[in-house]
């Protein structure tokens, strides 16, 4: 065997140990989205209905960013129909500007969609937390239901993650 014989071979191997390494890592989630949700609620006694207040906490894990496509949280009250609220759409709100006492100001529109601004993305390190209360009968068993979507920026593949809670 000579040293060129062994260079080559030394080659292939490094170049298989390579490739099974990266398809390790594919199949190891590498390329994944790491996001951890939270979901707490917590129910205030009505003399009619009850509150439930619901958060719903987002962290960003250390791999790559997410691009926040919709955020929706349902709340089931015994055999009444689910009430499903859309928290956040993957467009975000309408800047505006006003002329107001002061110079002028730029202002969030919350009743407007801005199609042209980009998506909401949450960095690597983040957290961000959603909240709403929903009415229900009073003494009724509940479940609370939330679904993120959303997707890498430069993926076109999405992803979703789910999590609930009882309410007694």
């Amino acid at each position: 065997m000579t040293l060129d014989d062994i260079k080559t071979t030394a080659e292939i191997i490094a170049l298989v140990a390579a490739a099974v390494f990266f398809v390790y890592k594919l199949v190891d989630g590498w390329g994944l989205v790491n996001l951890s949700i939270e979901l707490k609620a917590d129910r205030k006694v009505g003399a009619e209905s009850d509150a439930i207040a619901v958060v719903l906490k987002l962290d960003k894990g250390d791999r790559g960013s997410i691009e926040l496509q919709t955020v929706e949280l349902k709340c089931k009250a015994g055999d009444n129909p689910p009430d499903i609220v859309r928290i956040l759409l993957h467009y975000p709100l309408k800047l505006r500007t006003s002329t107001g006492l002061r110079d002028e100001e730029t202002r969030v529109d919350w009743d407007a969609i801005d199609n042209d601004r980009p998506p909401i993305h949450l960095p690597p390190g983040e957290s961000t937390q959603y909240s709403h209360i929903f009415r229900v009968p009073s003494g009724t068993p509940c479940s609370v239901e939330a679904i993120v979507v959303g997707k890498r920026p430069v993926s076109t593949r999405r992803g979703q993650w789910r999590a609930s809670v009882a309410v007694l």
